[in-house]
């Protein structure tokens, strides 16, 4: 198109030229004809913007990070002029559309329609815009173009997904020490059974763990766990920009939901915490899942989490003084984006105490080093991984 631009342009120098020196019928008319064509493109271009329509809809708009929806839209030229160039821009930043190139052009004689059946995929957790963004009409001698937004898009609200934890920490610490600690209980001889009592059955006689400890040992009964594991999650939105915030936030939510589907899947209860604004204050919120049988419901709690101005700190604080008043040595897991020295010295504080912490670290600006051992730090990235 520039190129086109560019030949007009010479074109009409050219002819202003001509007039300028020779002046004449001819010169006019090559002038007068250079000068109306953008006019005349313009023109067009605005019968054009008067008489085509768009149509999209989603199959459900309820959707799930990376699981994919049915998706159309339809460009239909309901006048009397060919639409001879319409190129369509999408909601890219936080969704994308499979098979369909974020350039692809169409033309539309009178009458005619053309319906595009595809998929859509929403890549972050929120209430986000997909599909058609806008539209780039161009008149028929390429020459200039129109951008026309649409006044009303579509909007989805995106559940955040449930990741396997095995898969999202494969190359981290995290993983390697959650293998560890698992290999660890294993050896006691195995943290899924416990000592026989009278009552039990004797189907529920664990003989391998019994042969190895020299005693009875019973699977545990149905709603029997483990040790439970306390996380805390940040709900401080990190920017205004939701380029910025949402993968993090998305990310957060991931890995909350990933490692407390894990944990469940151990026979360990779970009771995640996190800051939350009331009435002007930072409350504690928690939920707490006995078994996997509760998992849904966790679920659906957790997407409906907000991210706003939660001061993080007096949050852990809290979290922090509730594990030390237990007195007892727990595993903990705090997900964050930033490590400030509040938040390292509270940290410290539940270290001292005996618990065993991990620290994982989502999009963190740059490597914090903690100044005390026995600390699991992991990060990890907020990255386009919905794909």
């Amino acid at each position: 198109m520039r190129s086109r631009k560019a030949i007009w342009l010479i074109l009409w120098l050219i002819s202003l030229v001509l007039v300028s020196i020779r002046g004449g019928a001819v010169s006019y008319g090559l002038f007068f004809f250079f000068t109306l064509i953008p006019v005349i493109s313009y023109l067009y271009l605005i019968a054009v913007m008067l008489q085509f329509g768009i149509y999209q809809d989603l199959e459900n708009r309820n959707m799930t990070v990376g699981e994919p929806q049915e998706y159309y839209f339809t460009l239909q030229n309901e006048g009397f002029l060919s639409i001879s160039s319409i190129r369509v821009e999408l909601f890219s930043n936080f969704s994308y559309v499979e098979e369909l190139p974020d350039d692809i052009t169409f033309e539309l004689l009178p009458g005619e329609s053309y319906t595009y059946h595809t998929r859509m995929i929403a890549k972050y957790r929120g209430t986000i815009r997909v599909g058609v963004r806008r539209l780039i009409l161009t008149d028929f001698l390429r020459l200039f173009s129109v951008k026309y937004k649409l006044p009303s898009t579509l909007e989805a609200i995106v559940s955040p997904r449930v990741p396997d934890a095995e898969e999202m920490f494969a190359e981290e610490e995290f993983s390697a020490s959650f293998r560890r600690e698992a290999s660890h209980k294993q050896n006691e001889p195995d943290m899924t059974v416990r000592d026989y009592v009278t009552g039990d059955s004797l189907r529920s006689i664990h003989w391998k763990a019994s042969a190895a400890s020299g005693k009875l040992m019973a699977k545990p009964r149905t709603g029997e766990t483990q040790t439970a594991v306390s996380v805390f999650f940040s709900t401080k939105r990190r920017s205004r920009h939701e380029k910025e915030y949402l993968p993090t936030e998305n990310k957060i939510l991931e890995t909350v939901l990933g490692m407390t589907q894990a944990c469940l899947l151990k026979g360990q209860s779970v009771r995640v915490c996190f800051p939350k604004l009331q009435t002007g204050n930072v409350v504690l919120k928690s939920l707490e899942t006995e078994c996997y049988a509760d998992f849904d419901c966790f679920y659906d709690e957790i997407s409906q989490v907000m991210f706003g101005d939660a001061d993080v700190s007096s949050a852990l604080t809290q979290w922090a003084d509730e594990m030390g008043q237990r007195g007892t040595a727990q595993k903990m897991i705090a997900v964050l984006h930033t490590l400030s020295e509040s938040e390292v010295g509270q940290l410290c504080f539940l270290n001292d105490i005996g618990c065993d912490i991990m620290v994982v670290l989502v999009d963190a600006p740059e490597e914090v080093q903690l100044p005390f051992g026995g600390v699991s730090v992991v990060r990890i990235r907020g990255e386009e991984d919905a794909r």
